[in-house]
């Protein structure tokens, strides 16, 4: 299968599930949630595995530890779709900033903030960009509307930040293991702490059975989306195919927000200049 067929599997199947992802977290308790979405993630994760390699997912104790940090990143992520899936698809990529740092100080990527060259300038430009459209957002003259986005503002923060360190320590221990296998084992880590959190903060784990079957199709979807990424760098390499990739997501997804959930609000005042200032800052970011 070629890599340009593969990306468009990609596309597709993440739009389907950041699209479904949006109704169900309307819905259900994202820790609740997360839970189904890992355990049924890894039901079809773990037989690809062995079917591609004809081996097991090995162990890998320290591929567990991002699962414990993104655990933090997708409760955000799912509480922050609640409110504008427009918006969180968009700034969640703004968690590559926290990635390109930590490469930086910890394995000598300083030219990612040198503004003496392009990379460093766009990358400087990407986030001048998006503290500008942040403002944007936060102003939008309603005290009720300010008040919801400063709530979004929250989440994203932590989607950001805990996204950006977990994708970070995911690239460090990936050195002893597949793509696959750091997915696998970060599942391991995240399934035990979601129910020790989930018994902790007495939620009920048990949903209804239409909500169940949506969290299962949306795995499917999710499972799909990260299979065929992984083949695509196979055969393409990273600085090419990510931009294309990560901009084409959040604009499909975008568009899905605005047909399916009615955030047509986003193409209105200085939430427009905002998300197109957005747009623009992640652009630089992920072609630096």
């Amino acid at each position: 299968m070629t890599w340009q067929i593969l990306l468009g599997l990609n596309l597709i199947t993440g739009t389907v599930r950041e699209t479904f992802n949006k109704k169900i977290a309307n819905k259900t308790d994202p820790f609740v949630m997360l839970f189904y979405l890992v355990v049924f993630g890894f039901l079809w994760l773990y037989p690809y595995h062995l079917i591609a390699t004809g081996t097991y997912p090995r162990f890998n104790l320290m591929a567990t530890l991002p699962g414990i940090i993104f655990t933090v990143s997708f409760v955000a992520y799912l509480s922050a779709i609640r409110i504008s899936l427009s918006q969180t698809i968009l700034f969640q990529s703004y968690s590559i900033l926290v990635t390109i740092f930590l490469t930086a100080v910890y394995l000598g990527e300083g030219k990612y903030f040198d503004v003496a060259t392009v990379s460093g300038l766009k990358v400087i430009i990407g986030i001048i960009l998006a503290i500008v459209s942040l403002w944007f957002l936060l102003h939008v003259g309603r005290k009720k509307e300010e008040l919801l986005e400063r709530r979004w503002f929250l989440y994203i923060l932590l989607v950001i930040f805990f996204g950006g360190t977990g994708s970070f320590l995911s690239i460090w221990f990936l050195t002893n293991s597949t793509p696959q296998e750091m997915i696998i084992n970060q599942s391991y880590s995240m399934f035990i702490l979601l129910f020790v959190l989930i018994k902790i903060y007495r939620k009920k784990l048990l949903i209804g059975n239409k909500a169940t079957l949506l969290i299962f199709v949306s795995s499917f979807f999710a499972s799909i989306a990260v299979v065929s990424f992984y083949e695509v760098l196979k055969q393409v390499a990273v600085s090419k195919i990510l931009p294309v990739q990560q901009v084409s997501l959040v604009v499909l997804t975008m568009l899905s927000a605005v047909i399916f959930y009615k955030e047509s609000n986003i193409f209105s005042g200085r939430r427009l200049i905002g998300m197109v200032m957005g747009l623009v800052g992640i652009i630089m970011l992920v072609t630096s």
